[in-house]
């Protein structure tokens, strides 16, 4: 079962509620999690540094520090040990250098819809596994691994069994229900004839459920029957409504880069999936990726 050990949250409110620090306190219950609590203080811009006072940048860091000791505080109180670390930059560059210098295996954030470029930033290139909070959905009850097995494609296939690990293990620890969803459709099939598409299908249906159900067998995962879904048409759309239908909280996907391009390129379906639905989002790495640190996404 996977597990997460060492959890970096980010602390980008200080508002009484923080649902990324629910979450992380929820998963540290269950094992030995080392969690870092960060903020990431913005700089003055240049053309304001005129009017701010002398003194306004260290005031709101020492604000900073006294709140994220206070969370710190409250998580001790729960039997869950916590460091702190503020940073000042770039949010999305700092944190992707912390995650690397704690060695992190999960970021932590609440979603701030008015933040997307950043959190779209740290979806693309943070080095380890990335969980975006949806404020209304912290407490996790369903949760949907989103999978796009393909036998010819070897990172694909073992991205889907990392999925289903990773949303196997979270579910575990929740006590959430699992659901798996993998879409697939005819290739072609506005040339085809009709008996054609029909006898496709068939067979594209029923391969489908053989690969996802031999991939949850590697996993040693099971899975209620009407857990399982096999949507034929576009990826994105299927997810979409499957999170609305069936009330998803959590939907666990895969990212894929491109190779030759600096910084991970999130697949348009997982890019879709985050701007459009209203859930929480863990967005799993491909085997194999660097993160590129030193590359100034602007």
């Amino acid at each position: 079962m996977k597990s997460f050990e060492r959890i970096l949250v980010v602390v980008d409110s200080s508002a009484d509620r923080q649902p990324a620090v629910e979450v992380a306190v929820e998963l540290a219950r269950m094992d030995d999690t080392a969690i870092t609590l960060t903020h990431v203080l913005e700089d003055v811009p240049s053309y304001a540094r005129w009017v701010v006072p002398e003194k306004f940048e260290s005031l709101v860091a020492e604000r900073w520090h006294l709140t994220l000791e206070q969370i710190k505080r409250s998580l001790e109180e729960h039997g869950v040990e916590a460091a702190v670390a503020l940073q000042r930059g770039k949010l999305s560059l700092e944190v992707m250098r912390e995650a690397e210098r704690r060695r992190s295996d999960l970021v932590l954030k609440t979603r701030d819809r008015e933040n997307a470029a950043e959190e779209m930033r740290l979806l693309r290139k943070c080095p380890c596994p990335i969980w975006l909070v949806d404020p209304g959905r912290a407490a996790v009850r369903r949760i949907l691994a989103a999978i796009d097995p393909e036998p010819a494609d070897r990172t694909k296939t073992t991205l889907a069994t990392t999925v289903i690990e990773h949303a196997a293990s979270v579910a575990a620890r929740l006590s959430a229900e699992l659901h798996v969803l993998h879409a697939w459709r005819v290739f072609g099939e506005n040339v085809l004839g009709f008996a054609e598409v029909r006898d496709e299908a068939a067979r594209l249906e029923k391969t489908s459920r053989e690969r996802v159900t031999q991939l949850l067998e590697q996993c040693d995962v099971s899975l209620e029957p009407d857990r399982l879904a096999l949507p034929r048409g576009n990826a994105q759309a299927a997810i979409e409504a499957y999170v609305g239908d069936t009330e998803i909280d959590l939907v666990v996907m895969g990212t894929i880069g491109r190779t030759g391009i600096p910084g991970l390129l999130i697949g348009n379906t997982a890019e879709g999936v985050f701007q459009r639905v209203s859930c929480s989002i863990l967005a799993i790495k491909p085997p194999g990726f660097t993160a590129p640190m030193m590359i100034d996404d602007t």
